[in-house]
């Protein structure tokens, strides 16, 4: 049987539980939703939806469009990106295509090429459809 595995990630902020990760070997090609925060280190292509916390770690390549509470990059990013709360780039962060979060923290060496919408966008983030909805 499968054993749930929690990774622990620091902020300065708030400690936070990730219930769904993917491996830094492992690649995933679909729809992954989630009511809980995930953790990717990973390949992945597709579509990405959480009512928690998604990060992209440092060695994380997606090709996704994105609908999460609060999104931190610290890998590679190609796809539109919705965080309903916040959106962090660190400085590892490379990002293509479009941004759109009430809070954005962007650090010192991250890339960001696209279109970037921060501030009260709330309503915008409220009236996107849900992910793999038709």
């Amino acid at each position: 049987m499968l054993e749930r595995k929690e990774v622990f990630f620091s902020s300065s902020e708030s400690e936070e539980t990730f219930f769904s990760v993917l491996g830094p070997d492992a690649e995933f090609e679909g729809v992954l939703v989630a009511n809980g925060s995930i953790s990717i280190h990973g390949c992945l292509v597709g579509e990405i939806e959480t009512q928690g916390c998604l990060l992209l770690a440092e060695t994380s390549v997606v090709k996704a469009r994105v609908l999460a509470d609060e999104v931190i990059i610290a890998g590679e990013l190609q796809g539109d990106v919705c965080a309903r709360q916040r959106a962090e780039l660190r400085a590892t962060a490379r990002v293509q295509g479009s941004l759109h979060a009430p809070s954005l923290a962007l650090a010192d060496g991250a890339s960001l090429q696209g279109r970037c919408a921060a501030g009260d966008c709330l309503a915008e983030a409220a009236s996107a459809p849900n992910v793999g909805s038709s």
